[in-house]
């Protein structure tokens, strides 16, 4: 009887290895065609992936990334919110959602989510400022009090000092 248990687990060992260096070559055959700039097979492969293991983010991340890339918005929202639940502190997947609601013109979802990006130590400000994706936000005051981008003309001078130390504050804490 130890034997017959012996055996089993000797077989369930071998299976799930085999298939566990299955899903590791799909995933880098996933990620290859992600790297290489094929995003449609890209979404096909980790698809495919993400159905069978929901629980990885990065897989998420990345299904998400490209249906972005390829104008799919919506879809790329649901696989970035996927990312988030699995990794809640992620965060790209909190900035390619707000690029994403952006697309859309969703402000405040955009607005919320860049703000949770940076909260989550997404630092990368001239990327941000520069992002086409955010195109719908660049005239938003909270926008802008993001990217820190100039005051306006009419600030006195005291207002101006404000402007200038709450962007250096802003700065130091990201």
């Amino acid at each position: 009887m130890v034997e017959r248990i012996r055996r089993c687990l000797s077989l369930l060992l071998v299976c799930a290895g085999s298939a566990s260096a299955q899903w590791d070559d799909a995933r880098r055959e996933a990620r290859e065609h992600y790297l290489a700039g094929r995003h449609e097979q890209a979404v096909a492969a980790f698809q495919k992936i993400a159905g069978t293991n929901p629980y990885n983010g990065n897989d998420w991340l990345t299904l998400g990334t490209s249906l972005l890339t390829l104008g799919r918005t919506e879809e790329a929202i649901d696989s970035l919110m996927r990312a988030r639940e699995t990794y809640p502190n992620d965060a790209i997947a909190a900035y390619n959602l707000a690029c994403g609601h952006a697309l859309l013109g969703h402000a405040d979802e955009a607005i919320n989510w860049l703000e949770q990006s940076i909260a989550d130590r997404y630092v990368r400000i001239d990327q941000i400022a520069n992002d086409a994706d955010l195109a719908s936000l660049h005239e938003d005051a909270r926008f802008l009090a993001i990217v820190g981008t100039a005051p306006a003309d009419d600030l006195s001078r005291d207002d101006r000092w404000r402007f200038d130390i709450d962007r250096m504050l802003l700065r130091i804490e990201q």
